[in-house]
């Protein structure tokens, strides 16, 4: 990928936009792939080396690696960096996310505070730096226009490219590349509202970038003035001779005062002789077509390469200009033209003036739109590719040198002549002389240079003949020379030629010509025609059984291919033909028209390909099948339960089924011709007003149609204005096909909002009970700890025997049970208090820097004692690596004591316990209290969580049941992530994960 590919990313787009530091990274995040200036500087890379054809090595990237499993995990993470720039601050926070559609990248973006503001012109500066087009013909435009260029960029370029930028902003698209073998012109949207140009033309990009040197006055001069030419070209014979006394006038013309300068504009009648050069470089040229259709301009350097007369195509209509040159027979690039679209891709054939030779064309367009969007033509870039010249059977280059009128094919519509000056009827052409036409047209120069072309085949069309008769297993009887015709052929039918003096000979040709064409196609399994000019030339054996004609002459005898033909398709509908057989029969057929060159001269190919009608009996079956395949359709849409609608294209009701005719209780006389926004409230009206313009512009919101919920007017008196009934409706539109208008489905959701209203008031219902048990349990347990307290208080006091000795040491021990119970009932109460204080919300917190270690290690100590009363071993492992974590202190001692004491409670004599920490490589730290003790199951685990529920498993003492639910309750609290893992006989290990966020940087 090219800078420029990670450049138009929308998310490194909008980044690079804020003055954020930006860097796309590998997957893995082991390279730099790309970075702007401020992400060079933030990692600390050389100068220039951003690209992802070079290495980029940061100091950062080890750090940066750290996060590589959360962002595999979380794809979005993150970290504090330590930049390389003391300028940038000490750690800076930066975000990392998975970019691209595979998940192929990683974007990098650290914003910084207090960037200086860049004017827009330094941030287009700055983008084709980052781009890396500094040496490159590239500029920056925006909907208001040219903004800056690289310094090689010509400036009469600089509206042209601005007007382009300111189209492909409209369009909306992201990415446009109009690619051949002369280079590409690339459109890129690299911010909101600019779009980066990139002109990639190879003969230009590899001249040194080289300052020219100095000139002097004198030299000067000399380098301004155009080049002369080595010979001088004869002048047309219709172009005037200058007079003697000309020369003295144009000096005093040029001793005045000089005016402007007016742009160059092409005109073939002051235009030198031209030359063509068929094997020169590809050129490339800017056309415009007008809102019409009709060219507008053309740059010089087309009609430089195909000829002034070949190009004189201004204010002329493209499709009469394609009807003429013979190039888009399908109509495909006039279709473009109707659609008013971006295309590109597209290649024709222009005629090379003074030659029988056509020049491959590609072009590409955008559309071109006024500031108040009015459709105002195409401006487009093509390039013409002389080198690359194929054979032109109609030679209407050469026509065009000698400044004979051109005429397109005949057909239906009147003809259409094509002279170097316009378009123009018969009659008018023949009592105006065609503009730069010689007196005295050449005829006898072109009918000799004609018959030297068509002596014999050239060797590509041998080569083409050779293939076909091998593919069809004929003899190879191409191999001798060929003869040549005798005479000049008859007038092409795109060309218009002096008459000639006497009729061309075509019996000498005719022989040669059906001899060679018998043997290739009668092996094809089609009906074959071939005529040249106004003579029927051939016709294969499957021609005759077709059409019952004996031989050719018999179709010539019947009235030719006006009997023949009576009827064919029109343009669009297919090529389906009617032809009357030799028997006076009618016959349907498929009927397919090709030039082919035979002997050098252009012939017209006509294929037949019989079709067969349906019989009556079918055409009435089919019509039954159809009918019955209608009202099983109307069957399904009566059972529906959903209503449906149809609409014509003006949004008025036309047809319903019969759920939407209950829901809204109209019959079809009140309905018909309703408008669709009648039958709904007034204030959803322009609810649905919308979501029908929002289909009708074909954008994003179309192809989504998530529809929409409207209020909709129902009953008798709805269409009349009277008083209805309102019921909600979830509404669906889709356009119908052909543009016939639009389908409504319609779903009554009135039970659905009654529920979601139920569903809303139970929810509140159960929050306000949660919130009074709360209450309820927080006031009962703060009433209950003062007598508590009393009773245990007292108890002390007896069991010392302060004020003297008890009788009976049988009230030693009640005492020691009351102190017992006291306690136990108290921490119950404080569980129950902690418990409903963090169910209300309203646990008090304080984070800050905790380090486990110190709380672990605190813990350890305190439950030291009782594990020794019970024999058990309590090991810390406390690694250094360890950073502090970001938590309530008082609750995670809290937490600890919980897991510790539990574990000492149901670990038997003899066993360990051990608590540890742990640094993960994705940036958590761990908590982890593992025990030998008599485990659980998955089943006693969910009990052990629910609160006030104890396992039954042999442990030491008795529990109240909220220690653990109370532990993971803190837990979550503090941001954290609490999990069990227990095996019976094995022990238990608990761990809390204080995720990355939560963790200092060490």
């Amino acid at each position: 990928m090219t800078p420029l590919d990670f450049m138009v990313l929308p998310a490194v787009r909008v980044a690079n936009a804020i003055g954020s530091a930006v860097a796309v990274l590998s997957a893995n995040l082991g390279a730099v792939l790309w970075c702007n200036a401020a992400g060079a500087a933030l990692l600390a890379l050389p100068a220039g080396r951003r690209s992802s054809g070079e290495e980029a090595n940061s100091p950062l990237l080890p750090q940066i690696g750290l996060a590589r499993e959360t962002l595999k995990a979380k794809r979005r993470t993150q970290l504090l960096l330590r930049p390389a720039d003391a300028g940038m601050g000490r750690a800076v926070l930066a975000r990392l996310e998975v970019i691209g559609e595979d998940g192929a990248l990683a974007l990098l973006t650290v914003r910084l505070e207090g960037a200086a503001s860049e004017t827009r012109e330094a941030f287009a500066r700055r983008l084709i730096g980052e781009a890396e087009l500094t040496q490159a013909l590239a500029c920056v435009v925006s909907d208001q226009g040219f903004v800056w260029g690289t310094p090689r960029l010509p400036a009469e370029e600089h509206s042209l490219l601005a007007a382009q930028g300111a189209e492909f902003l409209d369009a909306g698209e992201e990415r446009l590349s109009v690619e051949d073998e002369f280079g590409a012109l690339s459109f890129a949207k690299v911010a909101e509202g600019l779009v980066l140009i990139h002109i990639d033309a190879p003969e230009a990009e590899a001249e040194p970038d080289v300052a020219p040197p100095a000139l002097g006055e004198a030299d000067e001069r000399n380098a301004l003035a155009p080049p002369q030419a080595p010979e001088q070209p004869e002048p047309l014979a219709a172009e005037p001779a200058l007079a003697a006394d000309e020369p003295a006038e144009l000096e005093a013309v040029d001793a005045a005062e000089p005016e402007p300068a007016a742009p160059p504009e092409f005109s073939p009648a002051s235009s030198p002789a031209f030359a063509p050069a068929l094997e020169a470089e590809p050129v490339r040229f800017v056309w415009q077509i007008d809102e019409e259709g009709r060219f507008s301009s053309l740059s010089p350097d087309f009609a430089a390469t195909v000829g002034p007369h070949s190009a004189d195509v201004v204010g002329r209509a493209f499709t009469d200009v394609a009807q003429v040159y013979g190039f888009d027979e399908t109509g495909e690039v006039a279709r473009l033209l109707e659609r008013r679209d971006t295309w590109s891709g597209r290649s024709i054939l222009w005629p090379i003036e003074g030659t029988d030779r056509k020049a491959p064309v590609d072009l590409a367009a955008l559309p071109v739109y006024s500031r108040d969007r009015r459709f105002e033509g195409f401006r487009g870039f093509g390039v013409v590719r002389p080198a690359e010249h194929v054979a032109d059977p109609d030679a209407l280059g050469l026509v065009l040198a000698s400044g004979a009128p051109l005429r397109a094919a005949a057909t239906a519509e009147p003809d259409i002549f094509f002279e170097s000056d316009g378009f123009e009827s018969e009659s008018e052409a023949d009592e105006r002389a065609v503009f730069g036409r010689r007196d005295q047209p050449p005829a006898a120069e072109q009918a000799e240079r004609r018959r030297g072309r068509e002596a014999a085949l050239s060797s590509a069309e041998e080569a083409a003949f050779r293939a076909i008769g091998a593919e069809l297993g004929v003899s190879k009887r191409l191999a001798p020379p060929l003869p040549a015709p005798v005479r000049a052929p008859p007038p092409l039918p795109v060309l218009v030629e002096p008459e000639p003096d006497h009729e061309p000979n075509e019996e000498a040709a005719a022989p040669f010509a059906a001899h060679e064409l018998e043997d290739m196609f009668d092996a094809m399994p089609l009906a074959v025609l071939v005529q040249m000019g106004d003579r029927l030339l051939f016709a294969n054996k499957r021609f005759f059984a077709l059409t019952r004609y004996e031989d050719l002459d018999a179709l010539e005898d019947a009235g030719g291919l006006d009997r023949l033909v009576l009827s064919a398709g029109e343009a669009g509908e297919g090529d389906e033909a009617m032809i009357q057989c030799g028997d006076g029969r009618m016959e349907r057929a498929r009927l397919h028209l090709q030039r082919v060159s035979v002997a050098g001269r252009s012939c017209l190919l006509m294929s037949f390909t019989e079709t067969r009608e349906p019989s009556d009996d079918l055409l009435a079956g089919a019509v039954v099948d159809l009918q019955r395949e209608v009202e099983e359709l109307q069957a399904v849409l009566d059972t529906a339960t959903d209503g449906i609608l149809l609409l014509d294209g003006e949004e008025r009701v036309r047809k319903m089924n019969g759920a939407a005719e209950a829901l809204f209780g109209l019959s079809p006389d009140l309905y018909l011709g309703l408008p669709f926004l009648d039958l709904l409230a007034p204030d959803s009206r322009q609810t649905a007003s919308d979501y029908i313009g929002t289909l009708r512009d074909n954008g994003l919101a179309a192809i989504l149609n998530d529809g929409r919920e409207v209020t909709a007017k129902v009953g008798p008196d709805a269409a009349h204005g009277g008083e209805p009934t309102t019921i909600p409706l979830f509404v669906t539109l889709g356009r119908l096909s052909d543009g016939r208008g639009w389908c409504v489905v319609i779903r009554d959701i009135a039970q659905w909002k009654q529920a979601e209203k139920d569903l809303v008031e139970a929810r509140q219902q159960a929050e306000d009970a949660s919130l009074h048990k709360s209450r309820f349990l927080a006031n009962v347990s703060h009433e209950l700890r003062t007598p508590l307290n009393a009773i245990i208080g007292f108890a002390d006091v007896m069991a010392s025997e302060c004020f003297g000795p008890i009788g009976h040491e049988r009230y030693l021990e009640y005492l020691g049970d009351i102190k017992r119970s006291g306690h136990h009932v108290l921490d119950l109460v404080n569980d129950l208090l902690d418990i409903s204080k963090i169910e209300a919300g309203k646990i008090d917190l304080t984070f800050e820097s905790v380090s486990l270690h110190e709380v672990v290690a605190e813990v350890v100590s305190l439950m030291q004692p009782q594990a020794n009363r019970e024999r058990v071993i309590v090991r810390s492992v406390l690694p250094a690596s360890v950073p502090p974590v970001v938590a309530d202190r008082r609750s995670v001692r809290q937490i600890a004591l919980n897991l510790i004491a539990n574990a000492v409670r149901f670990t038997p004599a003899g066993g360990q316990i051990v608590a540890s920490t742990h640094y993960g490589e994705d940036g958590a730290v761990c908590l982890r209290v593992r025990d030998s003790g008599i485990g659980m199951t998955d089943h006693e685990v969910e009990i052990a969580l629910t609160p006030f529920q104890q396992v039954k498993a042999g442990g030491r003492g008795e529990g109240t049941g909220l220690g653990l639910p109370l532990t993971k309750a803190m837990v979550e609290a503090n941001r954290a992530q609490f999990s069990i893992a227990s095996t019976p006989g094995e022990g238990t290990l608990v761990e809390i994960v204080f995720p990355p966020p939560r963790v200092l940087a060490v």
